[in-house]
């Protein structure tokens, strides 16, 4: 082998060797990052299940207050203007 071709695969030798610890470096960081991405889910759904559970009480509270108002709604819908003027008649109440 000749000394330019010898010096070539040295070159090339070096080349590769750094590219390896590159790779490798790169690797790490992917590895790295799929963890870190990981504990990102993991923290955002335990605190959304977290917030879940310490807002439940609360949120059932407006849920049945609502059901209350609604029903309420639905009750002075269905009210029968005959039937109030004749509880107005039974105590006496004359409109004006």
């Amino acid at each position: 082998m000749d000394s330019q071709s010898e010096q070539v695969l040295k070159e090339t030798l070096e080349l590769t060797r750094e590219n390896n610890k590159l790779l490798h470096k790169l690797w790490k960081a992917q590895v790295w990052a799929n963890i870190m991405r990981g504990i990102y889910w993991f923290i955002l759904i335990g605190a959304s299940v977290g917030a879940f559970y310490l807002l439940q009480p609360y949120v059932n509270k407006m849920v049945s207050l609502y059901n209350q108002v609604s029903g309420s709604t639905k009750n002075t819908n269905s009210l029968d203007f005959n039937s109030i003027g004749g509880l107005l008649n039974n105590y006496k109440i004359t409109p004006k």
